[in-house]
Formats: C-alpha cells, structure tokens, sequence
C-alpha cells in the first residue's frame, strides 16, 4: 500500500523481499542487499536473473554518466536522493532532514535510537524523527523511481544494460561473502616475472629510442617507476 512500514524484523524483510515482484532503492546493490545477504540470507542472485532489481543510482548514472575524470565529494553529491529528487521530481523536492545532527549527538549513526516506545522521552523523540526520515527516503525514492523508469523504458540500450549491471553487482557481492583463495607462490611469481619484463623493455626503450629512465636524462641515474611520465 501507500503506508511506509519501520522494522527490524529481518526475517520477515527478508521474505518479503525474496519474493516480491520488483525491489527498488538507492544503492541497494552497494548497500542494502549486500549486508542483508551477508548477515540475514537475502538469495541476491535470484532476484538479479530475473531482473527484479531497480538501484536508483545505478539507473541514474546510466542515462546521465559522470565524465570519466569526475570524482570526490561534489562527483557523489550529483547522485545522492537530494540532487535527484531534485532533477526528477521538482526544484523543491528534497530530504529537508539530515541524521548527521543526531549522529553527532550520539557519536555514530549506528547509536541513534530506533525505540518510539523508549522510555526516555529525548531518546523516544529522536527516534521518531530517525524513522520519519527513513520513511521520507522511501518515499523520496519511489518518485525518483518513477521517473527512471520512463527514460529506462524509451532509451535503446538501458534496460538490457541495467539488467546486466544489477547482475554484475550481484556476483561480486556473492564473491565478496564467499571469500576467495590466492596460490601465492604463483601470484608472486607472477609478478616477479612482470618486474623482469618491465625492466627489460625499459632498456629497450633506452638502448633503442632514447628514452632517458632517471628522468633527467643522465647516465647512471637511478631508474624511475614511469620515465615515459616524466618531463
């Protein structure tokens, strides 16, 4: 329905999600759907195959990419719920509501408290103002999902892409439960046969075309990591 239910009942979350029809959210494959099927069984893979994921974010890089040099704080910024409600929803639509005051106030966002009921009235009161405003995403996030899901729609490429995208998350979240094992005796044999093959075409570089390695182009100096980097 329309209400936003709060719990912590991750069992039942869990049900409800491994069967619903579609599953949206903001980074729910950095995020949400990697730690609830790291701590509480969420089966990710399912859910990618048939295409029954949406990650907001996900969907909105695709139609709008970053520029490839394009990072830090204002790069994540253009993505976060804020920027696009914004874009997709109106000028004005926006959290209004921000958790870092009462993360402050109890040193970490995992400290808030999470009781309406609690008996301390200050700690009941913050309560109620963490679950209004994780209600807010939601909703905030189901209007950017309507949005995203027009232009996914019409563009040529998207849905196929995004469908595969979501997919990718999945394994590499399936990758980072499982664990993985490295034979190091080959790895750093690998690469010490890597080092042997750099420096060898690094002399190349010197004894056929010239190129100075110290980066001064003085003989004897000591051989720099990228002379090809250097003035």
């Amino acid at each position: 329905g329309d209400e936003v239910t709060v719990t912590t009942d991750w069992p039942a979350l869990v049900a409800q999600l491994q069967d619903a029809e579609l599953v949206i959210g903001h980074n729910i494959m950095g995020f949400d759907c990697p730690a609830l099927a790291q701590r509480h069984g969420l089966r990710i893979q399912p859910l990618a195959a048939s295409g029954r994921l949406f990650d907001t974010l996900l969907a909105a890089r695709y139609l709008d990419p970053p520029q490839a040099k394009q990072h830090g704080r204002d790069f994540n910024r253009r993505y976060d719920l804020d920027s696009l409600a914004k874009k997709y929803i109106g000028p004005d639509a926006a959290k209004g509501t921000s958790l870092a005051t009462l993360a402050t106030k109890y040193k970490n966002y995992d400290a808030i408290p999470t009781d309406p009921d609690d008996p301390d009235e200050e700690r009941a009161a913050d309560a109620k103002l963490y679950r209004d405003y994780l209600r807010q995403d939601v909703t905030l996030t189901t209007q950017i999902y309507r949005a995203l899901a027009k232009e996914v729609a019409a563009h040529p490429t998207a849905p196929a892409y995004l469908k595969r995208e979501h997919r990718v998350a999945a394994i590499a979240t399936q990758i980072s439960i499982n664990g993985f094992r490295v034979d190091r005796e080959v790895l750093d044999g690998r690469l010490a046969r890597n080092e042997e093959i750099r420096v060898e075409s690094l002399e190349r570089l010197r004894d056929e075309f010239g190129i100075p390695l110290d980066g001064k182009g003085k003989e004897g100096g000591e051989m720099v990591k990228s002379p090809l980097a250097t003035r």
